[in-house]
């Protein structure tokens, strides 16, 4: 208790400068639409998000080469000539609620037919799905698809009675790059310019890298007061963070709200390595970590009756089917162990310090 109440008084100290922050003023949810922009503002710094940034490293692209300027080349998906090199798993779209703060649930035949509506508005600002709407395509794909749409699946065009299949750019089967195509189904949103004129992923880009910001210091506070017994004070910011992208309050106690908070770090701080050490903290590693990566297989089928030429994502037009799977063997093999809750100590420091005792399983 002493140590959490230390970490406490750090970060109120941090909070008590008045020197950061965006929009955690709010006593209601704002709309999703503005709630999207909102986290968009966040994560590229612009727009008065810049504000929430205690550390960020920024990228100058006339003058240097760094790794990290390259954010859209290594990660679009490959239908826009990105390598696709980290993708969100189903568990981690599975992750983000209803927009009415309740869990989205495939035993929910609702939720099943329509995954990606209705959802948390930090999904659509961090995360590109099937049929989501994004940057015109690369002349190469221009003509193939018009409306510059991301297309993770398999579907039909031509006519329902005989039709042929047509596999999206955006998966491994893509006419434009099938090297580099996601095994998920999902690519990565955020932290991507999102000017529309920027498609060329061979030019980098000044987005800066957050390494802290003010909401971590905010939701490190709030888990210091749920771990003190503080639960209105934890809630408190923690609807905070949620009004200013447009979530309802949380209203739970207990063990059912320290879940909800882990579940709220997790989405907000998407892509800012704090899961590494957030799973570790509340040793829920096995749980999370030690599970296979699931994935989602997407078919469009034509309706009775209807016809296509050029593929574009149609509720109108098409019968689509949503099937989450394991990755499968030879892919990845997920296996979890305790000892990894530690760091092995070099052979070396042991030798200059027999006092030192090895960290559990590692000989």
């Amino acid at each position: 208790m002493a140590r959490w109440k230390k970490a406490q008084d750090a970060a109120k100290a941090v909070m008590d400068l008045n020197l950061y922050g965006y929009k955690l003023n709010l006593s209601a949810p704002v709309t999703p639409a503005e709630g999207q922009q909102n986290y968009i503002n966040l994560s590229l710094s612009q727009n008065g998000g810049e504000t929430d940034g205690i550390f960020l490293k920024y990228y100058i692209r006339a003058s240097n080469d760094d790794w990290g300027s390259w954010f859209p080349r290594n990660n679009q998906p490959n239908g826009y000539h990105g390598w696709t090199s980290s993708e969100p798993t189903q568990q981690m779209v599975d992750n983000y609620e209803m927009m009415d703060g309740t869990k989205f649930d495939w035993k929910n035949p609702a939720h099943a037919a329509a995954p990606y509506e209705n959802r948390d508005p930090r999904f659509y600002a961090s995360i590109l799905y099937d049929g989501a709407q994004w940057k015109p395509r690369t002349p190469d794909g221009a003509g193939i698809d018009p409306a510059g749409q991301i297309q993770m699946g398999e579907y039909e065009v031509g006519t329902s009675a005989n039709p042929t299949k047509f596999s999206g750019l955006d998966t491994r089967n893509s006419t434009i790059e099938n090297w580099n195509g996601t095994w998920t189904g999902y690519a990565i949103r955020k932290f991507f310019n999102t000017d529309v004129s920027i498609v060329d992923q061979n030019i980098r880009q000044e987005i800066p890298s957050i390494q802290i910001r003010y909401t971590e210091v905010v939701l490190n506070y709030a888990e210091t007061c749920l771990m003190l017994g503080q639960e209105a004070e934890a809630k408190k910011w923690i609807n905070a963070v949620r009004f200013r992208v447009g979530m309802p309050a949380v209203t739970e106690t207990g063990a059912a709200l320290i879940a909800r908070y882990q579940n709220e770090r997790n989405v907000e701080m998407f892509l800012e390595d704090q899961r590494f050490y957030d799973v570790r903290r509340w040793m829920i590693a096995p749980t999370v970590l030690g599970q296979q990566a699931r994935i989602i297989s997407i078919t469009g089928k034509l309706k009775p009756g209807k016809s296509v030429t050029t593929y574009k994502y149609s509720k109108e037009n098409y019968d689509y089917t949503y099937s989450v799977q394991d990755l499968g063997t030879g892919k990845e093999n997920r296996k979890w162990n305790d000892k990894i809750y530690f760091l092995p100590i070099s052979r070396d420091e042991i030798n200059r310090n027999n006092k030192l005792i090895q960290n559990p399983g590692y000989q």
